[in-house]
């Protein structure tokens, strides 16, 4: 699999957060292409485990399954955001980590 210039960037960057995207497996496969299309991403010091892709029957698609090992049970909402990778949302992607 070729490595983007663009995903370079953005494993660096989360790299300079401590983060990284557990996700190394593809998850989007077509006859003409294969590629990573989604991602989890986590604390670099808290990752045991890779993230699983499985197969659940959707045609070209796979669904990443990751196993956390939290010490402490989270008794409240936690907010999830996904976005669409563009310029704009990788702009704002920075600024989200910078708070």
């Amino acid at each position: 699999m070729q490595v983007s210039v663009r995903l370079h960037n953005v494993q660096e960057l989360l790299l300079l957060h401590n983060l990284v995207n557990t996700v190394r497996s593809p998850t989007r496969v077509t006859k003409d292409t294969v590629s990573i299309i989604d991602v989890i991403i986590t604390n670099k010091d808290s990752i045991g485990e890779l993230a699983t892709v499985m197969d659940l029957g959707y045609p070209g698609h796979q669904a990443p399954i990751l196993q956390l090992n939290v010490k402490t049970i989270v008794r409240k909402c936690k907010k999830i955001k996904s976005w669409q990778y563009s310029e704009k949302s990788i702009e704002e992607f920075k600024c989200l980590l910078n708070k």
